[in-house]
C-alpha cells in the first residue's frame, strides 16, 4: 500500500502514532528498508512484498509535510505564503521554531494534497 492511501484509509494520527513507535532495533537500518504490516501491526525489514504493506520513509515523509502545513492555520494559509516566499531564505511560522525553505512548503503541500 503507497503511504498516500494508507493515510486516506487511516488518517494522520494512525500514521503519526506508527511513526512515532518505529522501533529500537531498526534505528540504524536504512528507513526506506523498513515496512510496517497494516495486516500484522509489526514493523519488519524481512517483508515479502504486498498490498499491506507501508514503507517507512515514505510514510514519515508524509507525516512530516503534515506537521510542516499544520504550523498554519490551515492548506490555503500555507499555500497564500508561497507567492512572497524567497527561494533562497529559510522562514519559520510565527510561534514555531522549525524552519524550512520555499521549495519544502510547496513538497508538504503536494504530500498533504495526494492523502486527501
Amino acid at each position: 500500500m503507497k503511504a498516500n492511501e494508507f493515510v486516506k484509509k487511516f488518517g494522520w494520527e494512525e500514521a503519526k502514532e506508527i511513526i512515532g513507535g518505529f522501533p529500537e532495533k531498526f534505528k540504524f537500518k536504512p528507513l526506506g528498508s523498513v515496512c510496517w504490516d497494516n495486516n500484522t501491526y509489526k514493523y519488519s525489514d524481512r517483508f515479502k512484498p504486498r498490498s499491506s504493506l507501508v514503507n517507512m520513509a515514505d510514510l514519515k515523509r508524509l507525516v512530516e509535510s503534515w506537521e510542516l502545513v499544520s504550523e498554519f492555520d490551515d492548506i490555503e494559509q500555507a499555500r497564500s505564503w508561497i507567492p512572497d516566499m524567497d527561494d533562497e531564505m529559510p522562514y519559520q511560522v510565527r510561534g514555531s521554531d522549525k524552519r524550512f525553505f520555499k521549495g519544502q512548503l510547496i513538497e508538504a503541500i503536494a504530500d498533504v494534497e495526494s492523502c486527501q
